[in-house]
Parts: structure tokens; C-alpha cells; sequence
């Protein structure tokens, strides 16, 4: 397990997203393949296809490659080809934002983080645990290496597994839902009001009680004696 290209391919995707790529592709592995996967299952990227070099064809109806496209297929893996083989992944976006948001590393190379059932439970009640942060979004998820395969962490709560902390969707995704809800939130201010204000009403009553026409201003006013 490669923990440095794992920190490339999180690097890569997070550069993706912010060019609003729609579709871009990883070296595969093993590793990689299974934290696609499962970002792919909490529904963050679209698809997860295993393609050469070059992009797959598009599926005919959703638009992007899929790996259950029985019209074009997808190319067996083979000892051949098996060096040059990459992940095609299908990025998603919400309001021009990225749903994928961040992904940062947890573990290092030099320092892998590791963690057990009870400070899983701390970790998703948004408490801190040694050197991983709580989550205190729904948009933030927590995937560690286990022995089931890569969980995200409420599952592995639910399944009562711990292990290898790997990386974390910091909660970006949880912005554009804060946009969402302040949009929807967003209560316009009322119409002035049509009342006269006092200021006003006095002036009203001023220039009834004083017409400024000359032929009714006083006669010391209209001489300037």
C-alpha cells in the first residue's frame, strides 16, 4: 500500500475539481480502485470505469463511459495491458461547485494513523481522536483501509470495525449546501412603508397653513420691508 501515490491521486482529483473537469482519470491499483469505488458508493463521483490511456467511449444514454455499457464493453485486463491501465472517473457538480470538494491525506508515509471502534464513535460525534478531527458536517466523510476493504466511517461505527485512517472530504460540499439553505432561507425585506412620516405630514400641514404664492404671503415678506 502506497501511501504517496494515494496523496497524488488526492491532489489530482481535488486539481480536477477546480477546473470543473467532467471526467479525468488516475493511475489504477488496487488501493485506488477500492477508495473509487467508495467514494462512488457515499456519491460523490458519478462513475468508475477502467479504461487505457485514452478515455473510454460514452455510454449511450448517460453521456459519460460506464462499466456496464453492453454496447461499447470494457477492455478485459491482461497481463499486457495491465501496466498502461487507468481509472476513468465521472466528477459531479452542483450549482457550478464540485460535490467531491476536498480530499486530504490523514495518514503519511512516514506516519500512518490508526484507529479503533471507540475512537470512530468520538470521531462522528464530531469529537477529536489523537490526530483525526471530528466530523461536524454531513457533507465530511472519514475512509479507512480495512480488513472488509476501504469504509467510510459511519460504516465502519456500524459494522464495528477500525483501522487505517487513510484520507478525509473535508466539507466543501457542505458549503454549497450552506448556500442552498441560506438561498432558501433568504427572506426579502418588506416594502417601505407607505405611511407619511412626521417630518412629511408637518410639512403638508405647513404649506396648507402658508402658501408660498406671493399673493398670499405676508405683505412684509412680499416688499422685503
Amino acid at each position: 500500500m502506497s501511501l504517496v501515490n494515494l496523496a497524488h491521486v488526492c491532489s489530482h482529483l481535488n486539481n480536477a475539481s477546480k477546473a470543473r473537469l467532467g471526467l479525468t482519470s488516475v493511475p489504477h491499483s488496487n488501493l485506488h480502485l477500492k477508495l473509487c469505488l467508495a467514494l462512488q458508493n457515499s456519491g460523490y463521483i458519478s462513475s468508475v470505469v477502467r479504461g487505457g490511456p485514452t478515455p473510454p467511449p460514452p455510454h449511450t444514454l448517460l453521456g459519460h463511459p460506464a462499466a456496464n455499457d453492453e454496447a461499447q464493453g470494457v477492455e478485459p485486463l491482461t497481463q499486457a495491458n495491465i501496466a498502461s491501465r487507468r481509472l476513468w472517473l465521472g466528477l459531479k457538480y452542483w450549482q457550478s461547485e464540485p460535490v467531491l470538494g476536498k480530499i486530504s491525506m490523514i495518514s503519511k508515509p512516514t506516519r500512518r494513523i490508526t484507529i479503533d471502534v471507540a475512537g470512530l464513535r468520538r470521531v462522528i460525534r464530531g469529537e477529536k481522536s489523537d490526530y483525526v478531527e471530528g466530523l461536524r458536517s454531513p457533507g465530511e466523510s472519514l475512509y479507512l483501509s480495512t480488513d472488509r476493504g476501504i469504509l467510510e466511517a459511519r460504516e465502519c461505527v456500524e459494522k464495528k470495525l477500525g483501522g487505517l485512517v487513510l484520507c478525509r472530504k473535508d466539507q466543501q460540499e457542505a458549503n454549497v449546501g450552506g448556500k442552498v439553505a441560506r438561498a432558501l432561507s433568504y427572506v426579502p425585506p418588506p416594502p417601505p412603508s407607505l405611511t407619511v412620516s412626521r417630518i412629511t405630514k408637518a410639512r403638508m400641514e405647513w404649506g396648507l397653513r402658508y402658501p408660498s404664492s406671493p399673493s398670499t404671503r405676508s405683505p412684509l415678506l412680499v416688499t422685503g420691508l
